[in-house]
C-alpha cells in the first residue's frame, strides 16, 4: 500500500474536499478562507439537517466554487473529547474517504485543535489506522483509489502529527505480521 503524503499549507488547493470539526453547540467557523456563498451553504445545511456537532456525526455540503465539498464532523462536547475518541474519529474519516475513492483531502487543523501535540498525534494516528487493508492473499484485488494526500490547513504541531503518522504505519506493519502465516 502506498503511504499517504502529509502537507502543511496555509491555503486551499482547487477542487479540494475540506474537513472541518465542530464542537457540540458551537457555531460554524473555519480557518480556511471560504467565500461568502460557501459559508451560507454550510450554515443552510446545518439548519436543514439540524446538525448540532454531536460526536461522530457528519454532513457533507457540496459547493460550486474552488472547494468541491465541505464535510462537517461533529466533535461532541469540548470537555469530553478524549484523544482516544479523536483517534477513532480520524480512523472513521479516512475509512469513509477511502470508501468514496477520495485521493486528496484538506483538514482544517484549527477546528480540530491540531496545534495541541496530543490531539495532533491522535488524529494523525487515526487517519492512518483507518486506511489499513490486508489484501496479500486476495485473489481479486480491488482497483479502488485510496487516500494519497492530506493537506493540513492552519496551525499544526508538525512533529506530533508526523509522530502519529509513524506510529500508525508501525501498527500497519504489526498487523501485517500478525496476518501472515
Amino acid at each position: 500500500m502506498k503511504k499517504i503524503d502529509y502537507q502543511y499549507n496555509k491555503a486551499l488547493s482547487n477542487n479540494s474536499i475540506v474537513i472541518v470539526g465542530i464542537y457540540k453547540g458551537t457555531k460554524f467557523s473555519s480557518s480556511c478562507k471560504l467565500v461568502e456563498s460557501e459559508k451560507e451553504a454550510v450554515n443552510s445545511a446545518i439548519n436543514i439537517d439540524s446538525f448540532t456537532g454531536s460526536y461522530s456525526k457528519s454532513i457533507s455540503v457540496y459547493t460550486s466554487s474552488t472547494i468541491s465539498k465541505i464535510i462537517l464532523v461533529g466533535l461532541g462536547d469540548k470537555d469530553k473529547l478524549t484523544i482516544d475518541k479523536l483517534r477513532a474519529l480520524g480512523a472513521k474519516i479516512s475509512s469513509q474517504l477511502n470508501n468514496e475513492n477520495v485521493t486528496k483531502v484538506s483538514i482544517d487543523a484549527d477546528s480540530f485543535n491540531l496545534e495541541d501535540s496530543k490531539k495532533g498525534q491522535s488524529l494523525s494516528e487515526g487517519l492512518i489506522l483507518g486506511t489499513y487493508k490486508f489484501l496479500d492473499y486476495k485473489s481479486k484485488k480491488e482497483n479502488k483509489k485510496n487516500l494519497e494526500k492530506i493537506n493540513f490547513i492552519g496551525d499544526t504541531n508538525v512533529e506530533s502529527i508526523d509522530k502519529g503518522k509513524s506510529i500508525g504505519y508501525a501498527v500497519h506493519y504489526s498487523r501485517d505480521l500478525g496476518n501472515h502465516p
